[in-house]
């Protein structure tokens, strides 16, 4: 090789460790990002508390980032120092400096609160951390050469290893554990609830996995209250609306016109946190899969046509007209009619609500492939920007003018997702030409669905 591209040679290679050493700082630097995130978060002014979920998926966002720009940098700085050994001077003094950048990446590693595991394609560990070994109570030594199979229920290992094939076949960043309940296998044989999170280096996959049994215990915890709170203040808040509504039937004898009016309030605010109570019993029954469903092959336009009618009075009261639009309305889908029905009677009544007087509201059916998507339009305000990532979530309610005033308890549209997700599909929304929002409800084709599977009934996942 001539003087010239011997040069030319090191100025590339030196290039690139450099660029090398700007990866590694930035990873190292993202790997511990997370926990000023949540300092800041915590301190917010008005005490603002973030959702577990988005801390969680903050923090896993960074470490992957972070972890996968060091390996990269380290992968990098070792070939550019291999390739270095044995040039003249006082180059051989690059691999030594390389070595401590790959201490940085193994302290780096070491360091990180959730453990972090590494395969090769055929599913054999090649590298853990500390968190690895404290949370399934193996060294690592016992680990490093075994087979990931060996964290994994005995259960749930033949499904765990065709997951691993089809990561294989197109790796690309992903969680799992939301979808479904995963649980790590410790030493002992006892189970405990994860989180995991897998991307792709090269070759191997690299795991970051979170124990989220605390998170379970105060799910579940939170559940059982609100369960046992709601299924005590039901009955007397029965017998209260039954003894309220026959004195202002005039059970009770004559009473004044004051009298009346404050009688009927109190029976309409009894009315509603009854709702709110059979909302919050449901929305339980759904999340812990108890909920039975019969799925069954609907005649999609005679199930709008019920959930219009069902609504009519309501709809009448706001001045609001309910249209169907013909479209795709003669084709059949796979769902639960009753449920399906109490997911159209919610976004009509939503739409109903937020379209002025003299609006009407809109219900279109269009045939997508192996799906038939179902919807609903309104002629509102639209939905607010800083409203939409939280739509679906329990309790939400959209801050804007009026709208609090419209009554309601912030559950129907958690439930709606449930049921829907339950079903096999999806619900989401988009913003009207012109103004309102249009919600989508994707459900099953019959002929589609039936063919992949006609096990009915079934339960519905949680």
């Amino acid at each position: 090789m001539s003087a010239g591209n011997a040069a030319l040679s090191l100025r590339t290679r030196l290039l690139a460790a450099m660029v090398a050493l700007v990866i590694l700082t930035a990873g190292t630097f993202g790997l511990f990002a997370y926990r000023s995130i949540q300092a800041v978060l915590m301190q917010a002014p008005g005490g603002f508390e973030p959702h577990p979920y988005l801390v969680a998926a903050v923090r896993e966002a960074i470490i992957l980032a972070g972890l996968v720009a060091i390996a990269g940098a380290i992968v990098l700085a070792i070939l550019t120092a291999r390739s270095l050994t044995g040039l003249p001077g006082g180059m051989t003094q690059t691999v030594v400096a390389f070595g401590l950048e790959e201490e940085k990446f193994r302290l780096a590693v070491e360091l990180c609160p959730s453990g972090m595991l590494m395969a090769d394609n055929t599913g054999a560990i090649v590298m853990v951390n500390s968190e690895v070994e404290r949370l399934f109570g193996y060294h690592r030594e016992e680990l490093i050469g075994q087979s990931v199979d060996l964290l994994v229920p005995d259960r749930s290992r033949a499904r765990h290893a065709q997951k691993q094939r089809e990561f294989a076949a197109r790796p690309q960043g992903r969680r799992m554990g939301l979808e479904r309940e995963l649980s790590g296998r410790r030493k002992d044989g006892t189970e405990f609830p994860v989180e995991v999170r897998r991307t792709s280096i090269g070759t191997l996959i690299l795991s970051v996995i979170v124990d989220i049994t605390e998170r379970k215990e105060a799910e579940n915890l939170k559940r059982e209250f609100v369960t046992t709170v709601s299924h005590e203040l039901r009955t007397p808040l029965t017998s209260i609306a039954g003894s309220l509504s026959l004195i202002t039937g005039g059970a009770a004898g004559e009473l004044s016109d004051t009298a009346i009016r404050l009688l009927t309030i109190a029976y309409s605010n009894s009315m509603r946190l009854g709702r709110l109570v059979n909302n919050i019993l449901e929305l339980e029954k759904l999340e812990s899969g108890a909920l039975q469903l019969d799925l069954r092959e609907v005649d999609v336009r005679g199930l709008i046509e019920e959930a219009i009618e069902a609504n009519a009075i309501y709809s009448e009261g706001l001045q609001v007209r309910v249209r169907l639009d013909a479209g795709d309305t003669k084709v059949a889908v796979r769902a639960d009619a009753d449920r399906l029905t109490q997911v159209l009677v919610n976004l009509l009544s939503n739409a109903a609500k937020f379209s002025p007087p003299g609006q009407e509201v809109v219900v279109s059916v269009e045939v997508r492939g192996d799906h038939v998507r179902i919807s609903v339009r309104d002629h509102g305000p639209g939905i607010p920007p800083g409203f939409k990532a939280r739509i679906f979530e329990k309790f939400a309610q959209g801050d804007q003018t009026g709208v609090r005033q419209l009554g309601g308890t912030g559950l129907g549209l958690s439930i709606a997702k449930q049921i829907v997700d339950g079903l096999g599909g999806e619900i989401g929304f988009e913003e009207a030409p012109g103004g309102g929002a249009i919600f989508n409800v994707d459900i099953p084709r019959w002929d589609a669905a039936a063919m992949l599977d006609a096990e009915v009934p079934r339960k519905m996942s949680a």
